[in-house]
């Protein structure tokens, strides 16, 4: 019986453990205008490997009531024959490595790509904000849907 049960609440909890395939924590200095290298946020099989290779940070926008959009470009790689998902959650934070703002997005890794491709995410944020960001904490979360 309690082996029975053990069974059911395994089976019942698994749906809701395997939407994250894999997560990564990473910490950039944020390259203004550059790129740097992201290493070891990958998932992978025996039949494929997605990966994301790099980041690159745009100049901001003119500020608009005290707000600028930063667009953030991720570099990936995705050598399987199917598109795969990643949650990508940014905090930007200050010299002292305090957070100043954060955002989160979801995208697509389209399938394919084994020379690369990029996509990104345009993060508004106050400027003040922006001019004190120096350091960001990625969190690569990949997904096995879209909607994680």
């Amino acid at each position: 019986m309690r082996a029975a049960v053990a069974l059911l609440a395994l089976l019942l909890g698994s749906p809701l453990l395997a939407t994250v395939w894999s997560r990564r924590n990473l910490s950039v200095k944020v390259p203004r205008g550059g790129s740097v290298e992201l290493e070891n946020a990958s998932y992978a099989s025996r039949e494929w490997t997605v990966s994301l290779k790099a980041l690159e940070v745009k100049t901001p926008s003119r500020a608009v009531n005290g707000v600028v959009t930063a667009v953030w470009l991720f570099h990936y790689t995705n050598t399987d024959k199917e598109p795969h998902y990643v949650s990508v959650t940014v905090r930007c934070l200050d010299g002292r490595r305090q957070e100043r703002t954060h955002f989160t997005a979801i995208a697509t890794l389209q399938p394919d790509q084994p020379d690369g491709a990029t996509f990104e995410i345009a993060a508004k944020m106050q400027e003040g904000d922006w001019s004190m960001t120096t350091w960001a904490k990625v969190v690569v979360d990949f997904l096995s849907t879209p909607k994680g």
